[in-house]
């Protein structure tokens, strides 16, 4: 049996169709952006839920990037993206409050979306990337341990009383964002996690100010450094980039 694999923006892609068509199976004909919505797990209404669908629709670029990244001969990486126009075209009018049948069908006729060229071109597209480009997934696990250790600093940060607000606001601001990252990683994978983490690092670390007003507040530094070493053992970051971190965290804490 076939391995699905989702550890490139082809095996995530092709997880989000036969996901969509999951949910056509179950519910019949809706709203194809509801649909969308549903499976972001965002309220169809929400600015949340289209700064999530931006990402779905970055995902054939990213497709086109990896694939084009790939040291084969240029007729071979154009069969790997020979259906991809069609299902972006898709993802473009799910967007559109267009009807589901109708947005499926643009890339699978009759609505079959497993059995169609575009879902197993997909489906090799993904086989081959996961042989040659693929990245570290975080599994169920890695993300609750995340999800739990960012809450509970943003309830540090909270609590902080005589911290100033801009500090409180910067630090709540980078550490909803690792939280965002993490909540979408179905969609982008593990690469908006870490961006967000050396966002967070980055932003402490420019400024002195920033540092010498923190330092006033018990451990609230050592638990920033705490957050970032769960986050880097769950990226399973490379050991010269995880020295790095950790030496910048050193610097700060200290």
């Amino acid at each position: 049996m076939a391995v699905d694999y989702t550890d490139n923006p082809a095996g995530r892609l092709r997880s989000l169709l036969l996901s969509l068509h999951s949910l056509y199976r179950a519910r019949g004909e809706m709203v194809a952006w509801e649909a969308m919505a549903e499976l972001l797990h965002e309220p169809a209404s929400s600015p949340q839920a289209l700064i999530r669908y931006a990402d779905v629709l970055r995902l054939p670029g990213e497709i086109r990037d990896a694939v084009a990244s790939l040291d084969f001969d240029e007729e071979d990486k154009e069969h790997l993206v020979e259906h991809l126009d069609r299902v972006e075209l898709a993802l473009v009018h799910a967007g559109q409050h267009n009807g589901l049948t109708g947005v499926l069908s643009m890339f699978a006729p009759a609505g079959e979306v497993p059995n169609s060229a575009a879902v197993q071109s997909l489906q090799t597209c993904s086989r081959t990337l996961h042989r040659h480009v693929a990245e570290h997934e975080l599994d169920r696990e890695a993300l609750q341990r995340i999800t739990v250790t960012v809450t509970g600093l943003m309830e540090d940060v909270l609590a902080a009383q005589g911290l100033d607000s801009d500090i409180k606001r910067l630090l709540l601001a980078h550490l909803r964002s690792i939280l965002e990252a993490v909540q979408n990683v179905r969609v982008t994978g593990q690469g908006p996690v870490e961006e967000a983490t050396d966002a967070l690092v980055g932003a402490i670390a420019r400024r002195p100010s920033v540092l010498t007003r923190l330092r006033g507040f018990g451990n609230l530094l050592p638990r920033v450094r705490e957050t970032v070493d769960v986050v880097n053992a769950a990226l399973a970051m490379e050991q010269d980039a995880n020295r790095l971190v950790h030496n910048v965290m050193d610097a700060i804490t200290s």
